[in-house]
Formats: structure tokens, sequence, C-alpha cells
């Protein structure tokens, strides 16, 4: 879950793992103004981009246009 007025946001993703063992987890954390981190969480979860948009709009702030989506720790 994201709440849209979140200052942090962390993204975590757990890789393969052998039988008994835990999986490695990689964590990707930073602002909703971070094209990485909305880039994540728009992959995870629907209407992401909007409520981004949204957010924006609500606080009167300029969010960075989106552009060639960022490397991020996950594959959409």
């Amino acid at each position: 879950m994201v709440n849209t007025d979140a200052d942090q946001i962390v993204v975590a993703e757990a890789g393969p793992h052998a039988l008994g063992d835990l999986p490695p987890v990689t964590y990707l954390g930073g602002g909703s103004e971070d094209e990485a981190i909305r880039s994540e969480v728009c992959c995870i979860l629907e209407s992401g981009e909007q409520v981004f948009q949204d957010r924006a709009l609500r606080l009167r702030v300029n969010m960075k246009p989106w552009s060639v989506p960022a490397p991020s720790i996950s594959s959409c």
C-alpha cells in the first residue's frame, strides 16, 4: 500500500532462494518525486501514475514530466 501523502516510499523485492534458505531482499527507497520510485509504484499498483498526478495537483507542486522509465529493481 502506498499512501499518496507519503514522504518516503520503500519498495522491497525478494529474489529466488534455495530450499531452506531465506531469499535475498533488495530495497529501493526515496520520495514520490523520485522518478525511479514512481516507476516502481506504477508497476506494482493500478492507477499509479494518476495517483501521483492527483497528488501534485492537490499539493500544488510540479512533478517532473515522465520520460523514459528509470532503472528499477524489478521489471514490469
